[in-house]
């Protein structure tokens, strides 16, 4: 990735500065879930949508900047050089 690892370093220590707030919010809304819990929970279709945003906030960015590195990867690029 060469020079490129400088702006990807960047991009995932912003990633952290931004993840860290939304953990803490999503680790307070899932403890004030679990103090307040029913059964109905199980079988609320708002619940399953809640649940699968609350894990892809998390993820979600995580696995995108993941996958930055393969676009850099020079043995693909070369695959494209017209020499």
């Amino acid at each position: 990735m060469g020079f490129n690892r400088i702006w990807y370093a960047l991009l995932w220590i912003a990633l952290i500065l931004f993840l860290v707030p939304i953990a803490r919010f999503d680790y307070s809304t899932f403890r004030l879930i679990l103090h307040r819990w029913s059964w109905g929970v199980l079988f609320s279709p708002a619940a399953y949508v809640y649940f699968s945003s609350l894990i892809a906030t998390i993820f979600f960015p995580v696995r995108v900047l993941a996958i930055v590195p393969v676009y850099f990867d020079r043995r693909a690029i070369d695959l494209y050089s017209r020499l």
